[in-house]
């Protein structure tokens, strides 16, 4: 037998006084159902009154020939899945949970006015269409729910509850997932067919708009059915006018999560007359196994059983429902979109194997902006679904989840993967002309970045480079050991838009005199941001991280107007210091605002941190890089102007290995520059390694030497690291530190030991390149 016509959930025991229908249509009961009836007489000849004879429009379609009138398919190109991918780094890198994906944290500047207009098709076209495309196994789970969300975000911006409990406690979940839970469970002890491998018979859902993601489709069969609401109506007004009637009329319908209250009154069938704003409608909602149970799930005996007219109107909807659908023909990533007022869907059966099994996710949502009238005694309803869902209790990792009627124990334990929407937040515009909010927009520094390794120059600088000197100048000015911070000479405003303006790229003559003045100044044209790993494993060179620091940091803000940045990989401020922090680093250091002590002097901040996390730097990394290609790109698109945002400078310093990721997440950064055509020099990259760790200098002299030669892609690394033995901290290693591959004449610099004065503490010397 196929799988389409297979129900495996043994039948749910009739009520009393049930006449002879189950949850498993059967088309000859339905017939002759239908002529007692109809030989009987006495039945409506005309729908009823204000009722449409027939309905007109795109909504009124047959599945056996809507393929030549309509593409109801969209398939994504290369350059729309691109922007979909940086959409994604762009989210990851605010640092929020998934409930805060709106489409302004997931943007899509080109790909947007498409997914309105798809919007448009949902409530006043053909109401469905398919997106095609996505990779979903390019990501992991949590990424692609990610992306299900930023997309849907743009189509129909609001979720609904499908749950309002997670793990026994009160949660507004808002995305479930959908696939075969019975082989964990006895055989029959689940009570909605759409968590079996069961044909699932035509009905609707809850909510304005069904949405479904394929992360994975069925060994065989589970095609997804779609059928007109309008066109079926067509029908049964034309040749049976009475079941307009019985559909329009209240039916008592079981309520599952009721227990004072087992059942409602409502219609099935509602009419929306035209309106100034509006063409006139018909709607349907209502699900088959309400009326005759499924599986665990039989009806109370405590309601009144349905009619014999109620249950030929039930048959009447499938049959019809059959007779005229489509089949979308799910793939693997398509995410599929429905007008749950306009249409209704079925399912057929289907068959996983070990490697394969079918796996959708799915969302109820609404688009206030075009969405239909909700039915009068829809209203309550509606309201449960849509208002007051708050941004708490997020799931950020999610697994299986499930949500239908009276779930129980073993089903409550799936609900791994459940996460609540809530209110967004607001991202400022890119460009504001004043400053952003530090609550609302987590900004990133957008620095300095370094030039591409000319790998035809010597090994050997010219140890007179006066730029060398003025690092000595600035490490030994008062003459002792070590480096006294030094108040900036920097403007009193709290922020400063770091954007490169024309003259910056191109320096004027008075700019080229100054730069020949301090040989350092190339410094003030970048932004720099230094990503520190305070895990665990960096304890034994704590203090060695800070004199490293303390000693660049001066280099950097005494030259450059809008400070430094410095980000932790585990900690981040507690939010009691102003104007200089946003959620995960403390920005603008160097800045004459806020406490002097946390800005202008990196002990302050360094006082407050101690290495005890157990994260690496690859998460605050991968946040800040991508952050700034998102906003790169954005400049890109949509300034008209020859501004851009300054280049990147990334100064990295760890002990351990990073993720096995960040080499092809380099990779990829350069390759994307490449391809917009950005300045050699916007996005440099500098690795530092503490401590001796041997697996750790191989991946930074991999990234160094040979990353770049796996692609015909900009090379934007350079490597410093540490052999462990004995040496001091020489101007050209700090120099090598600040500045790596900006300065030309110091690229391939061979760290040497010197006999200036020594920085206590700072005991390296740099391996051969």
């Amino acid at each position: 037998m196929s799988t389409t016509l297979t129900f495996v959930t043994p039948a749910a025991p009739a009520p009393p006084g049930q006449p002879d229908i189950s949850y498993a249509p059967d088309f000859e009961k339905w017939q002759a159902r239908a002529a007692h009836r109809t030989t009987a007489g006495g039945l409506p000849t005309n729908v009823p009154k204000g009722f449409p004879e027939q309905l007109t429009g795109d909504l009124v379609w047959e599945g056996n020939n809507l393929a030549a009138k309509y593409n109801w398919t969209y398939v994504l190109n290369d350059k729309q899945l691109e922007e979909v991918d940086l959409a994604l780094k762009h989210f990851k890198s605010l640092g929020l949970s998934i409930g805060h994906v709106t489409s302004e944290t997931f943007p899509l500047p080109n790909l947007h006015a498409d997914l309105r207009r798809l919007s448009e098709e949902l409530h006043n076209g053909h109401g469905f269409f398919v997106i095609r495309g996505l990779r979903v196994d390019h990501y992991n789970r949590e990424e692609n729910v990610i992306i299900y969300t930023g997309i849907s975000a743009h189509i129909a911006p609001q979720l609904g509850r499908q749950d309002h409990k997670f793990d026994g406690r009160d949660a507004d979940v808002v995305l479930a997932h959908i696939k075969d839970l019975s082989s964990s469970q006895e055989n029959g002890a689940i009570g909605s067919p759409a968590y079996t491998t069961d044909k699932q018979v035509f009905h609707t859902d809850s909510g304005d708009i069904v949405s479904l993601f394929a992360l994975e489709t069925a060994a065989d069969g589970g095609a997804s059915k779609l059928a007109s609401t309008w066109r079926v109506y067509n029908e049964i007004a034309r040749t049976r006018p009475d079941l307009i009637h019985t559909l329009s009329g209240n039916w008592d319908q079981e309520v599952f999560e009721k227990a004072d209250k087992q059942w409602v009154e409502r219609p099935l069938l509602f009419h929306f007359p035209r309106t100034e704003s509006t063409p006139e409608r018909v709607s349907l909602q209502y699900g088959r196994r309400y009326f005759v149970g499924f599986g665990a799930l039989p009806r109370s005996p405590n309601i009144p059983a349905i009619t014999e007219a109620q249950a030929e109107a039930l048959d009447t909807l499938h049959f019809l429902g059959e007779k005229f659908c489509v089949n979308t023909n799910f793939q693997k990533g398509d995410i599929q979109y429905v007008n749950n007022l306009a249409l209704f869907h079925a399912r057929d059966g289907y068959t996983d194997t070990d490697k394969k099994k079918r796996h959708l996710m799915r969302f109820w949502l609404r688009d206030p902006e075009k969405a239909w009238q909700t039915p009068e005694v829809m209203k309550q309803r509606w309201a449960k679904l849509y208002e007051g869902i708050s941004p708490s209790s997020k799931r950020n990792l999610l697994t299986t989840s499930s949500s239908s009627a009276k779930p129980d124990e073993e089903e409550q334990r799936t609900k791994m993967g459940c996460f609540t929407g809530g209110q967004r937040n607001r991202i400022p515009a890119i460009f504001d002309s004043q400053p952003p909010n530090d609550k609302e927009n987590p900004r990133l520094a957008q620095g300095a970045a370094f030039l591409p390794r000319d790998r035809s120059e010597p090994m050997t600088a010219d140890k007179a480079d006066p730029a060398v000197a003025a690092v000595h100048q600035h490490l030994y000015r008062d003459g002792g050991a070590t480096s006294r911070p030094v108040t900036a000479r920097l403007p009193t405003g709290l922020y400063t838009q770091k954007f490169a303006s024309d003259d910056q790229k191109s320096p004027s003559g008075d700019q080229k005199a100054q730069d020949i003045e301090d040989p350092l100044n190339f410094l003030a044209h970048f932004d720099t941001c230094f990503v520190i790993d305070d895990s665990a494993s960096m304890n034994p060179y704590w203090d060695e991280v800070t004199a490293l620091v303390r000693a660049v940091v001066p280099l950097c803000t005494e030259r450059d107007t809008s400070g430094i940045d410095i980000y932790f990989a585990n900690h981040k401020p507690a939010g009691a210091f102003f104007g200089g922090i946003d959620r995960a680093g403390y920005r603008n250091i160097g800045i004459v605002s806020g406490v002097p002590e946390m800005h202008d002097n990196v002990d302050g901040i360094f006082n407050h941190v101690k290495p005890r996390g157990n994260h690496g730097i690859t998460k605050r990394l991968n946040q800040i890089l991508w952050r700034y290609m998102d906003l790169y790109h954005v400049s890109i698109l949509e300034t008209r102007s020859k501004r851009r945002l300054k280049p990147l400078n990334i100064i990295a310093i760890t002990a351990q290995p990073m993720s096995k990721r960040v080499p092809d997440e380099i990779i990829d950064v350069a390759e994307r520059l490449d391809r917009w055509e950005a300045p050699s020099h916007q996005v440099g990259i500098q690795f530092f390694q503490v401590g001796d760790i041997p697996e750790t200098r191989a991946q930074m002299e991999y990234m160094d030497d040979k990353l770049h030669k796996k692609t015909k892609a900009r090379d934007i690394v350079d490597t410093v690291t540490w052999t462990g033995g004995p040496g001091n901290l020489s101007p050209e290693g700090v120099l090598k530190v600040v500045g790596g591959a900006i300065k030309r004449s110091i690229d391939r610099i061979q760290l040497e030991e010197t006999s200036m004065p020594p920085m206590p503490m700072l005991s390296w010397q740099r391996t051969g390149n």
